[in-house]
């Protein structure tokens, strides 16, 4: 009976596995118009205009280049005018809160427009292993980052 748990075990993990590579395979990143990496993460993303007042962000979160997962991903979209100040804002969470390898994680910002937006840029933020996910330290390191003008092509 014992040697029976083991088979039960690893029958669990393949249907994980499995089941993550179903996931991945159903987010087409090719269908995403831009593209950002930071070493760690890679993110996907295209921006699509709703009428004069909303633009839609839709994307993916992936982690290509690390073994081990990151976590807690939060990409926000500001809107910032023509003097640098912030006029809109909204955040998209990704959709899992652990993103293992080669695993991407959809996320979606609905971001209401103002009507005095120049430019609209992303920040985005996770969890990973201190360094930038290059270490096994067991406390994860939150990194930060910025992409400016990250919808040029839908402005006004």
């Amino acid at each position: 009976m014992s040697g029976q748990r083991p088979g039960i075990a690893l029958v669990g993990l393949m249907a994980l596995g499995l089941a993550a590579c179903a996931k991945s395979a159903s987010l087409d990143l090719g269908a995403f118009e831009r593209r950002a990496s930071d070493g760690t993460l890679a993110l996907y993303w295209s921006c699509k205009p709703e009428g004069r007042d909303l633009l839609l962000i839709d994307g993916a979160v992936d982690n290509p280049y690390q073994p081990l997962p990151i976590r807690d991903v939060e990409v926000s979209a500001f809107g910032v005018n023509a003097q640098g100040q912030e006029v809109s804002r909204a955040t998209g969470p990704a959709a899992d809160y652990q993103i293992p390898p080669m695993v991407p994680s959809p996320f979606r910002i609905e971001l209401r427009l103002t009507g005095g937006e120049r430019q609209i840029d992303l920040r985005y933020q996770y969890r990973g292993a201190g360094g930038g996910g290059r270490s096994m330290d067991a406390r994860p390191a939150v990194v930060s980052n910025m992409i400016r003008d990250a919808c040029s092509r839908v402005r006004g």
